[in-house]
């Protein structure tokens, strides 16, 4: 077995630091990109609740008026607001938070069908 020089184990070494560094810059990366795409959804669960209070839809919005009233409530706006939570427990939540408003509008929904078909018995 012949002795490797100072020289070939330092270019080794080099080798691996090259590679951790590569991974580093990967694994930031893709940290990035999924607090990007959750911050995206966020906004558009926030959008989406916003658009709620319109029944005309998002074409029937004075921008500039809702912006006023939202700049104009920050105060209040920030009552909602709790301590940061990590990455993974922020998307849980919001998912959590999807999940059971799904199924309170869709049992809103089964309730309005049958108090509507309560509403028309008899009737003929």
């Amino acid at each position: 077995m012949t002795k490797r020089s100072i020289e070939e184990r330092v270019e080794d070494y080099d080798r691996m630091i090259e590679r951790l560094r590569e991974k580093k810059r990967e694994m930031l990366a893709r940290h990035s990109q999924e607090e990007r795409k959750a911050g995206n959804h966020a906004r558009m669960v926030l959008g989406g609740m916003v658009l709620d209070a319109f029944p005309e839809g998002w074409r029937s919005v004075d921008f500039d008026s809702l912006e006023r009233t939202l700049a104009g409530n920050v105060v209040i706006l920030r009552r909602s607001e709790i301590k940061p939570l990590s990455l993974g427990e922020a998307k849980a939540r919001l998912r959590e938070w999807e999940y059971e408003r799904r199924r309170r509008n869709e049992a809103s929904a089964h309730e309005d069908v049958c108090h509507d078909d309560t509403s028309t018995e008899g009737v003929s």
